[in-house]
């Protein structure tokens, strides 16, 4: 029982921290906010990235993907798509880390673990506009 107290109690540490970083990134008046959209509009992901490369994954609307596939977060740095985190098959809240000069964020639907280039089409993009 006081092993599964303390993973329990791990993962909600865990889940505050999430919660006061992403807290204090928007309020942050130098913080900029980007929502990525689907094609349609269906649906979204609105993230956070701080001056310094810091960003956050804030809310999402995305469906969960079956068991062997990962949503994969991508950012447009210089030209090159770079991987910035793999964030599982039904992502909350996230940190991840980019350079500040990132022009665009996507996230595309992968297989399980990620990959180091991607030839899927995103599911959602956004423009960052500093």
């Amino acid at each position: 029982a006081g092993v599964g107290w303390a993973v329990g109690r791990r993962s909600v540490d865990r889940t505050r921290g999430i919660d006061a970083a992403i807290l204090a990134a928007t309020s942050n008046p130098q913080a900029t906010r980007v929502r990525l959209a689907s094609g349609d509009g269906r649906r979204h992901v609105d993230a956070v990235l701080l001056p310094n490369g810091s960003g956050y994954l804030v809310d999402n609307n995305l469906p969960t993907l079956p068991d062997g596939r990962t949503y994969q977060l991508w950012g447009v740095i210089g030209g090159a798509k770079v991987s910035l985190g793999v964030l599982g098959n039904a992502p909350a809240k996230a940190a991840f880390a980019a350079k500040a000069d990132v022009a665009a964020l996507a996230i595309t639907a992968e297989r399980a673990g990620g990959v180091v280039a991607s030839a899927e089409a995103p599911v959602v993009s956004g423009s960052v506009r500093i």
